[in-house]
């Protein structure tokens, strides 16, 4: 069923893509759907201590495809410079040095989260994984939210009728549509990274007609 559309396709604005997945028009309705899709996702998150197995639920419950499987990934390439909050958030001390590393989580060829992490190597250098992310992840123990974000305005500040007839103009969804600032604590209940998460919009690849 899945091959006999097109699923997405870029607009002319790079941070956004035309969701051409079946139920998604562009009105007011569709906007307040995925208004509240996204609350109770961020309502999931927020609820789950592990951020893939919150992921893998959600691509169960919504059939993004038929034996969902979430694959976290160490993107090599990747380097962002730390905020400006993060000595102090982190209590560096003088001489601890931050270095950055970035997890891609993704399911079949969907990008569902890129989250950045900046930590101070010497309070993970004690465990015993065969990467660096392995490493960060291994040392967590419980995890803080900061802030949270909603990166996609998807409610005008005055909603038009709704009509009747549905919209032939489909919704355009940004790249980013979540964003999380979050501590990792390890066993010693002390801050050792601070993490970076962006929620993509393939968290949205399924038809909203089958949910509605």
């Amino acid at each position: 069923m899945r091959g006999k559309w097109p699923l997405l396709r870029p607009s002319k604005n790079i941070s956004e893509d035309v969701w051409l997945y079946p139920g998604w028009e562009d009105t007011a309705l569709i906007r307040l759907k995925a208004f509240l899709l996204l609350q109770g996702f961020n309502s999931i998150l927020l609820s789950t201590p592990c951020l893939t197995d919150a992921l893998q639920a959600w691509c169960r419950n919504f059939r993004i495809v038929p034996q969902p499987r979430v694959i976290l990934k160490h993107d090599k390439t990747a380097f962002r410079p730390a905020p400006t909050f993060t000595k102090e958030q982190l209590r560096l001390k003088d001489g601890e040095v931050i270095h950055h590393c970035r997890a891609v989580i993704t399911c079949a060829n969907l990008t569902l989260a890129s989250i950045d992490h900046w930590y101070p190597p010497n309070r993970i250098s004690n465990h015993q994984a065969k990467s660096e992310l392995a490493m960060i992840l291994q040392a967590s123990l419980r995890r803080e939210l900061l802030e949270s974000k909603i990166l996609w305005t998807m409610l005008p500040s005055h909603l038009d009728p709704i009509k009747k007839n549905h919209s032939l103009r489909r919704l355009r969804i940004p790249r980013r549509v979540l964003q999380h600032y979050s501590i990792l604590y390890g066993s010693d209940n002390h801050p050792y990274c601070l993490a970076l998460e962006n929620y993509m919009n393939g968290i949205f690849a399924f038809p909203l007609n089958s949910f509605s």
